[in-house]
């Protein structure tokens, strides 16, 4: 016996635009309020709605630090030791930042609780411009520009008091961004020099390789999981976005300034990019996705109004090239 949708067919949706294969595809950068001190090469932490920025340099190398509520920028207490390139990670209560160039290129780590930043045990090397990812309480600091002036693969975790030598990322490297937690981490892009579009992943034991950028890029942001995460930025000044699934990664919306020697704040749908160079940026912009965004299923059909033509989205192949 036939089935009524045998005989009938099915309906076909409409649409203006072709919908996305994920959310993050449609995600765009939006204005929004400039910090208070312009700066480049500043510590981040936190999430769109509660972030945090400290240190950095403007006209000269700064220890203030500023707390953003998802709207605007407000003064928070100064960092105690000051400096530039200086690393950072957590969320706005249970921030953490290391490293950084004074001169000398420090050892120096703080932890802040929401309200006061406090020195704690010094890092075992000391460098300017390294990754980082964690917490206040579980730290992982990673590659760096170190005395006297040479690049390093040594890599640190923090248990809340004590930091400790981990495995090695697998090449010296420094001005990468640090995405994720101590047992799931990312260190994505940075230099050799040159810039590299080599990503690898943290298991809380041992480093490993795994997809490229599709781009070379240094002292850009990031942010988000290893399953999820966002870059953005980066030097050469540019305004490039990709987003990775924990596969591949992939470009979406740009931002509508070009800026390096930035920190990463916020997650994959919902990121915040603010100041940077060329010297000094003080403008925010704010990253998320509409929240209509259509997004494509496998097997779905849907009739494209715009350009007059019926589409469907199915499984990717897997043919390769030999």
């Amino acid at each position: 016996m036939a089935e009524y949708s045998t005989i009938k067919g099915f309906n076909v949706e409409t649409l203006a635009s072709d919908p996305y294969a994920s959310e993050v595809l449609a995600g765009t950068w939006a204005s929004g309020n400039n910090i208070n001190t312009a700066r480049s090469a500043f510590a981040a932490a936190g999430i769109q709605t509660a972030g945090l920025i400290a240190g950095g340099f403007s006209t000269t190398q700064l220890n203030n630090s500023e707390e953003y509520d998802g709207t605007s920028w407000a003064e928070g207490n100064n960092i105690n030791t000051t400096r530039t390139e200086v690393a950072g990670n957590g969320t706005q209560t249970t921030a953490i930042i290391g490293g950084g160039w004074g001169p000398p290129r420090h050892t120096a780590a703080e932890t802040y609780d929401g309200t006061c930043w406090t020195t704690v045990n010094s890092m075992n090397t000391g460098a300017s411009a390294r990754g980082m990812a964690g917490t206040s309480t579980a730290g992982l600091c990673f590659g760096g520009y170190t005395v006297p002036s040479a690049i390093t693969a040594n890599s640190e975790e923090f248990d809340g008091t004590c930091w400790a030598e981990g495995n090695n990322v697998n090449r010296n490297i420094f001005q990468s961004a640090g995405i994720g937690i101590q047992t799931a981490a990312l260190a994505a892009g940075g230099s050799t020099p040159p810039a590299v579009a080599s990503v690898e992943q943290y298991d809380g034991t041992s480093w490993s390789e795994i997809a490229d950028l599709t781009g070379a890029t240094n002292t850009h942001a990031g942010c988000g999981t290893t399953t999820a995460a966002l870059i953005y930025g980066g030097a050469p000044v540019n305004t490039e976005t990709e987003a990775f699934n924990g596969t591949t990664w992939t470009e979406v919306g740009d931002l509508a300034t070009g800026r390096a020697e930035i920190g990463g704040i916020g997650t994959q749908t919902n990121a915040v990019a603010t100041g940077g160079v060329t010297y000094p940026i003080a403008s925010t912009e704010i990253f998320s996705i509409p929240s209509t965004a259509s997004v494509a299923q496998e097997g779905q059909v849907w009739y494209n109004t715009t350009s007059n033509v019926l589409k469907g989205f199915g499984q990717q192949g897997t043919g390769a090239w030999a």
